[in-house]
């Protein structure tokens, strides 16, 4: 060591050694320190089912609760201080939608389900006398001097405050805004408003000003909002659920926040009391799918996020996806093949099935979110013949917007397309005979198109019909295709150019179509995603005459939520049912530091 480094040793040593002690007498001081109490979390007794709704009493113990039971409309509940026992607070179904300062909770009566799925109703009192005029209330939160209301009209979503003021409005077939909660001082709500591009937290003023505090796209990695409430010091606590943990923060109107709590699964909050003890939902949801055949069922359940994703025509081979999220899109995806007389179902591999092909043989996976060390093997010589890179089928790069990945669901080489340039798929191709359908991104812009790739690009039949995906049923003679429409109701495309859609007649409210019969002239219709049992009803979209068909009930419906998807062999032989439910329990938590 050179003399000046011996020097600057020899300066630094009493420093280091003050350091050094210094930090021993932090940790003395902090070992006789109080530790600070781990929070309690009391769990409230109340009917098993989905928690749509909580908040607290004017006591600040009683809790006032909205639950589905046995997949039926909600019902109100006051569960007692202890937490041990609830009671009812009918007559018929009803949702608490918050609590006034006189302590006055305010409920949604005389529910209904809009074409749209929503669930609406009119404001009113525990007794059933209207709190504001009108109905298509989805949510409310007291405002002084009275209820904003988020009303359901004309396909509209209309924030109001006072009545007939509309501060917020929307598209109810793009947009969902969900846990309105006003602040202490009256003066700004906020809620989270989801559409098909993003999900954010909006704080809205008296005046109408919109601020948005936090902005999550869609499909992309991070937290999602769950629940807000205002806190007792004035900031807007928001819950956020993000892999396999949740996060409670305070957000100041500023953008700063401060975390309160984290912990494991999937938790929401509901509400918070003035001396900052607050109610935390956990929201158990799980898929599983249900194969209907010959009278017979049978449920698959991988994991916990199990759904259908394509049944061929002899309904002997079932395409399944096991992903955490409604319809895939996370690096978790996982492709799952069962044929019949298999015990169970095979892992295909990484990324998100999305199409079976008729005779079962392969399917369509998409990898965009996948790793490029971790793609599909089988893809590898394809790829080279395609002149591309794992890394090209990013959803980010411009070639991995248009290029198709086809497999096999048994072994043997997979199969890379690319859409020519200036084509972007929109979502899964769908196989007729020689042909792929599918809606894509192309020179007649959104639209319909058919596409043989040995014969050049794709040929537009029809425009593009459904705002919110590109769902299609084939017709089993590969000639037709019913869509779904934007606003509501169903369309028929001729497999040719530039084909006229044509309405689907005697669709009612919230029917959708999931099969053909099996000589492609008459549509299968099933019930609403959210009505139990699932009905299915053979169809003539000409004339709208229809013969009713068979009924599936459920083998176990505590905290049944929905049917998205359906999938329906020619002529409904054979039905894949994908079954979400949400088992909740609640808990009053305490000794949170705030």
């Amino acid at each position: 060591m050179t003399q000046g480094g011996a020097n600057l040793r020899q300066r630094l040593a009493p420093w280091a050694l003050g350091a050094v002690a210094l930090a021993l007498m932090g940790a003395a001081i902090l070992d006789m320190m109080p530790a600070r109490p781990a929070p309690a979390f009391l769990r409230l007794d109340m009917p098993r089912g989905s928690l749509e709704s909580a908040f607290f009493g004017p006591d600040g113990r009683t809790v006032y609760v909205s639950v589905r039971v046995g997949g039926k409309e909600p019902e109100s509940f006051a569960l007692a201080p202890d937490g041990d026992g609830y009671r009812g607070l009918g007559p018929g179904p009803s949702r608490v939608v918050g609590v006034s300062p006189e302590g006055q909770p305010a409920f949604l009566r005389n529910l209904r389900r809009s074409p749209e799925g929503l669930l609406a109703g009119q404001l009113a009192d525990r007794a059933g006398r209207p709190l504001a005029e009108g109905d298509g209330v989805l949510d409310a939160a007291w405002w002084a001097p009275g209820w904003a209301r988020l009303r359901l009209a004309g396909g509209r979503l209309r924030l109001e405050h006072p009545s007939g003021r509309v501060l917020v409005e929307a598209d109810a077939a793009q947009t969902t805004l969900t846990c309105l909660r006003v602040d202490p001082t009256g003066r700004q709500i906020a809620f989270i408003a989801t559409s098909p591009e993003r999900t954010a937290v909006h704080m809205v003023r008296e005046d109408g000003r919109d601020r948005e505090l936090l902005i999550r796209p869609a499909g992309a990695p991070g937290p999602q909002p769950t629940g807000l409430a205002w806190g007792p010091d004035g900031r807007l606590w928001i819950s956020e659920w993000e892999g396999d943990q949740t996060s409670l923060w305070a957000v100041a109107g500023w953008g700063g926040r401060k975390l309160i709590w984290r912990g494991d699964g999937l938790r929401q909050l509901l509400d918070v009391a003035p001396d900052g003890r607050f109610l935390l939902a956990n929201q158990r949801i799980r898929r599983r799918v249900i194969l209907v055949r010959g009278g017979t069922s049978r449920e698959f359940s991988l994991f916990e996020g199990t759904q259908a994703a394509g049944l061929s025509s002899d309904g002997r081979t079932l395409l399944l996806l096991e992903s955490p999220v409604l319809g895939g899109g996370l690096a978790q995806d996982r492709g799952y093949l069962w044929r019949e007389g298999e015990e169970a179902p095979a892992q295909l591999g990484q990324g998100r099935p999305v199409a079976l092909w008729p005779a079962g043989d392969r399917y369509q996976c998409v990898l965009a979110h996948l790793r490029p060390e971790v793609r599909e093997p089988r893809l590898g010589d394809a790829l080279r013949d395609a002149d591309l890179e794992a890394g090209h089928l990013l959803a980010s790069d411009p070639r991995g917007q248009r290029t198709l990945c086809i497999l096999p669901t048994a072994q043997g080489r997979g199969q890379v397309l690319s859409l020519p340039e200036g084509f972007q798929a929109l979502g899964p191709v769908h196989p007729a005979g020689e042909a792929l359908l599918l809606a894509a991104q192309g020179p007649a812009g959104k639209a319909w198109y058919r596409w043989v790739p040995e014969a050049g690009a794709p040929v537009a039949l029809g425009p593009f019909l459904d705002g919110t995906g590109a769902v299609a049923r084939v017709s089993p003679d590969g000639q037709h295709l019913a869509v779904p429409a934007a606003g509501g109701g169903w369309r028929l495309l001729a497999a040719a150019p530039s084909a006229i859609a044509r309405p689907v007649r005697g669709l009612r409210e919230g029917e959708r179509v999931v099969g053909w019969t099996a000589d492609s002239r008459g549509l299968l219709v099933a019930s609403p995603a959210w009505a139990l049992p699932l009905t299915l009803a053979r169809l003539d979209p000409d004339t709208g005459a229809r013969t009713p068909g068979s009924a599936t009930r459920l083998p176990d419906v505590s905290g049944h939520q929905a049917i998205p998807t359906v999938w329906a062999t020619p002529g409904g032989g054979a039905l894949a049912l994908t079954c979400e439910r949400r088992i909740s329990e609640l808990f009053r938590v305490e000794g949170v530091g705030r």
